[in-house]
């Protein structure tokens, strides 16, 4: 099977070098190539799959590009962010295709964290939206695009007027954002490999983010952190991914979960990433297993 590899940040650019002129930020383009070649390492594994690195240059239309090359592939793995619909303009595109990841719905349904949170809280997951999360005294809030990824134009503030404050600068740069609960806790993840019937958590993570005294949230990666964690913990993650799968009907080879576990130990579910994210990187090795064949095996 031929299968298009495309990563966007770093197919988007005509060398691997990273140049600093870009617009955007090295750190990123960095971070878009450990993924890429971590799957490509881990693909290339696979005797019966030949791959197609997607690379075009930034003159280049994304939608041309993809199908002026879908004649020429089987199957997509694609790596981008759900930011301006960019993984589901994708898919749509390359539909008619082996897809390699979650299907249309899910990716919809993801897209949005305010979807996202509307659709966990139907299922009794918790999330920063619950009544649960919100304290009669409740000081701090977080502000975020619907869309973004990560911790991008991610703010931290000290009362409800600064908040709308915070939105209200980042509906007028064009990027709608959200107001929710500043949840007190550790910020963690989990990986999870989705089935049509079942889950398996295969990592969970410590994240380090740090809130600078502007109140600007920034992400700094990951810590493995399952012997770390009890066993009551653990059961608790796996029962959320089930319950996940069961809220998305969708969700398909590798998601990847934010949470935090809180001052109660509770699990409050931040988002959901219909693909894969950069807890993939040394994965495989990590956990001594063939996981892109898994992955591609769970969703054709």
């Amino acid at each position: 099977m031929k299968i298009l590899l495309y990563e966007s940040l770093t197919a988007k650019h005509q060398t691997e070098v990273i140049k600093s002129d870009l617009k955007i930020p090295s750190s990123m383009l960095k971070m878009g190539l450990k993924m890429r070649r971590a799957l490509e390492i881990d693909i290339a594994k696979n005797t019966n799959i030949s791959l197609i690195i997607g690379k075009h240059g930034p003159e280049e239309d994304v939608k041309s590009y993809l199908n002026n090359i879908k004649t020429k592939i089987e199957g997509a793995w694609v790596v981008a962010p759900e930011s301006k619909n960019e993984l589901l303009n994708i898919q749509n595109i390359l539909s008619d295709k082996i897809w390699i990841g979650s299907n249309r719905a899910a990716i919809a349904t993801t897209t949005k964290k305010s979807t996202t949170k509307n659709t966990l809280l139907n299922y009794n997951i918790l999330t920063p939206d619950s009544k649960k999360q919100h304290k009669a005294t409740q000081k701090a809030y977080i502000v975020k695009p619907d869309d973004g990824a990560g911790t991008e134009n991610t703010m931290r503030v000290n009362s409800f007027t600064a908040a709308l404050n915070e939105q209200n600068k980042l509906n007028s740069i064009g990027q709608k954002a959200i107001i929710e609960n500043f949840v007190e806790g550790q910020p963690m993840s989990f990986s999870m490999l989705c089935f049509k019937n079942s889950t398996e958590v295969l990592v969970i993570n410590k994240q380090i983010i740090k809130i600078d005294n502007l109140g600007k949230c920034s992400y700094f990666g990951i810590k493995r952190a399952e012997k770390y964690l009890t066993n009551f913990l653990k059961i608790k993650i796996e029962n959320i991914a089930e319950n996940i799968r069961l809220a998305i009907p969708g969700l398909r080879g590798y998601v990847g979960v934010d949470f935090i576990v809180d001052e109660n130990n509770d699990l409050c579910v931040l988002e959901v990433n219909p693909r894969i994210t950069c807890s993939y990187i040394g994965l495989s090795k990590y956990l001594k297993r063939p996981l892109a064949r898994e992955i591609i095996n769970s969703c054709i």
